[in-house]
């Protein structure tokens, strides 16, 4: 356990205020069945001995627990599907919509909760802008014309940027015999 900082703070133990250490230690929590071991940050008093862990801390451990596990398994995080609708430029609502899913569910992943393996796949299929494309293309009539408009802007500006990569690396020279009698 190591201690990193003391405050001076309420502790709940003694309801009174007092020195308090916020420690990090390793531990280890079940997720999908799976020991997951993370870093947890959390409270002791240094007058009763006792630890306790603010709401704050409580999140930060799952989330902390949840980013392990998501490493692990390659599993989409929260901040990469936000990227994602925003490079989309598609509500959570109309994503679900085209993905075919609840519309509770998009908002829960962005929250935290990890995806299923099938629903994982289908985020990373769907990151790929062209798969995005067949996608929207098929589910398209499920959206409003205003949502429809969003997304066919972003996609446009998708393409230029595209575009722009692929004149850069085709104005590369390639490996080859050139590139090898330079070489010698």
């Amino acid at each position: 356990m190591s201690v990193l900082e003391v405050i001076r703070d309420a502790c709940p133990h003694c309801e009174a205020m007092r020195n308090i250490r916020i420690v990090c230690e390793r531990e280890t929590m079940k997720i999908r069945g799976e020991d997951v071991e993370f870093d947890s940050v959390f409270s002791v008093c240094e007058t009763c001995g006792k630890d306790f862990a603010s709401g704050e801390q409580m999140d930060a451990e799952i989330e902390s627990a949840r980013a392990v596990y998501r490493a692990r398994h390659g599993i989409i995080g929260p901040a990469e599907l936000v990227a994602m609708r925003a490079r989309y430029d598609v509500s959570q609502k109309s994503f679900a919509k085209l993905l075919d899913i609840g519309d509770l569910t998009i908002n829960s992943y962005e929250q935290g909760v990890i995806p299923s393996g099938a629903h994982n796949s289908l985020l990373k299929l769907v990151s790929i802008p062209e798969n995005f494309l067949r996608l929207y293309s098929s589910n398209k009539s499920k959206l409003s014309e205003r949502q429809k408009a969003k997304i066919d802007r972003a996609l446009a500006r998708l393409a230029i940027q595209n575009r722009a990569t692929l004149e850069v690396c085709e104005s590369i020279p390639p490996y080859g015999k050139d590139f090898e009698a330079g070489k010698k």
